[in-house]
């Protein structure tokens, strides 16, 4: 499966957290939502490694938004 939209979504200073090539460390602190952002980057952001081709990145990022609560959830939709 492949993300629906590109980095060109993710502001610049979080790009690195998601870029295919960064450092697996670094997508993987994002993936587990511990990278300092706010909710609707963190939502793209998580999104994004979804489709990581690590593995174990791409279920972090699974299990970080399915655990998000729904009222963070709805405020980035209705955003």
């Amino acid at each position: 499966m492949e993300a629906t939209f590109a980095l060109s979504g993710i502001p610049d200073t979080l790009r690195k957290h998601c870029d295919p090539q960064s450092p697996q460390p670094l997508r993987m602190m994002a993936a587990k939502g511990l990278a300092p952002m706010p909710p609707g980057d963190l939502v793209k952001v998580a999104y994004l490694l979804m489709f990581d081709t690590a593995g174990p990145i791409a279920a972090a990022a699974k299990a970080t938004l399915a655990a998000l609560p729904d009222k963070i959830l709805l405020g980035v939709i209705g955003s």
